[in-house]
């Protein structure tokens, strides 16, 4: 069981760092762009954190599955 915590305690390490880098590189992209490209990177955004989001979830759930083993 200590095994299967150790790989979540690396998902949740990895997932961190590219929702940061993520953020970074839509804000450097935002200002450089004008303000008729925001339409298509706008729904990008939304579309990206909706993803981590769902990631999120099912790490915290995962999380709880091994806490309670």
């Amino acid at each position: 069981m200590k095994n299967k915590s150790n790989i979540v305690n690396k998902l949740s390490f990895i997932l961190f760092f590219s929702t940061a880098l993520f953020i970074l590189i839509t804000a450097s992209i935002t200002t450089d762009l004008r303000s008729g490209a925001h339409f298509i990177i706008v729904p990008l955004i939304f579309a990206t954190f909706y993803i981590f989001f769902n990631l999120y979830y099912k790490l915290f759930k995962l999380q709880q599955k091994t806490a309670t083993q």
